[in-house]
Parts: C-alpha cells; structure tokens; sequence
C-alpha cells in the first residue's frame, strides 16, 4: 500500500485523474440503457447505481467477493454472504471477469470447508456457509444466524451456479478445468 501511495504522488493528482477518467469512461461502456414505453428516469438511474455499486466495489486483482454493501466495517465484520452469489456475481463477472473469478475464488477456494460443512449436517456434496469469513471460508455467522444453517439449503446451489456463471462467462479455461469443475 505505501508502494501504490508513493507511486500515486509521483504521478501527481492531475494523472490519477486523467487515469480515472479513462477507466470509468471504459466502465460506463458496459452500462445498460433501460427502454420502453413504461421506462422512467428513475428505472435508468437504479440501474446506473447498481453498475456504479458494482464497479467501485470490485477490482480485477480482487481475490474475493464483496461484503453486503461493499462495507466491511462493524454492520458485517468484513463476512461474506452468499448474497454475492445470487445478486452480484454475475453482473460483476460481466463488468470484469477477472473480479468475477476473484469473487468465485472465494467460494471455490473453500471447497474443502464447503465439503466438510455438508457431512457435519449428514449430506454429501458442498454446503457453504451463509456467512463465510473472508480470511479462510469458515462459518462465520452470528450466533442468530447460525441457528438456521441447517435450513440455508439454497446457499449451496447459488454458490455452484454463480462458479459455472462465471466460468462461462470469463471463458479462462485453466479457471474452469481447475475451479469451476472440479471432478
């Protein structure tokens, strides 16, 4: 990090600008444009504001998914719930595929944990936790969350498809031979 902030005062504010300009320019590229008779102005800027939640939540470099509301602060412990599954994975992996598989990492990357969570509650397969930890993939639910883990049947099958979406869509075949298949 102090790396990056010494290069940053070496390349001086009106570069980093320029850069992040360009960058976001190339962003809005992706942006869906919401049309027809019953579209409103309200409908376009919901969708802007998820490509903008998305895009500043996520980083190609990433190596996992993103906390609810891209925090990490005291509301969710820096926890990861399989929210990103179901709702982000797939339009992050779209925005940036190399973001997208740091997201699926996060969860194909505890396949063992996921593993061993399905014969503790007497099942085969993978069943990842509703709230893994980022550091290792653990259950890190509250103590409130975790007295429904057995009941999180769906968890398990969003994290496989959000894996094979962005599998598909990121088109890396080492990724997908060593990742999102896994025999």
């Amino acid at each position: 990090a102090i790396g990056m902030v010494n290069a940053a005062v070496y390349q001086g504010f009106d570069t980093l600008r320029q850069h992040n300009q360009r960058a976001w320019a190339e962003l809005w590229k992706s942006r869906a444009t919401i049309e027809g008779p019953n579209a409103t102005a309200a409908d376009q800027q919901t969708a802007d504001f998820a490509l903008f939640y998305i895009a500043s939540s996520t980083h190609p470099t990433m190596k996992t998914a993103v906390p609810p509301y891209g925090l990490s602060g005291p509301y969710y412990w820096g926890n990861l719930y399989w929210d990103w599954d179901i709702s982000m994975a797939l339009p992050a992996t779209l925005i940036s595929p190399a973001a997208g598989m740091g997201g699926a990492l996060s969860k194909a990357g505890h396949l063992d944990l996921a593993m061993d969570n399905a014969r503790l509650f007497g099942r085969a397969g993978a069943f990842f936790p509703d709230v893994g930890s980022q550091v290792d993939g653990a259950d890190a639910g509250l103590p409130t969350a975790k007295d429904s883990a057995g009941t999180e049947e769906h968890t398990a099958l969003d994290s496989a498809i959000a894996v094979w979406e962005t599998a598909l869509i990121a088109g890396d075949p080492v990724f997908t031979a060593e990742t999102a298949w896994v025999q």
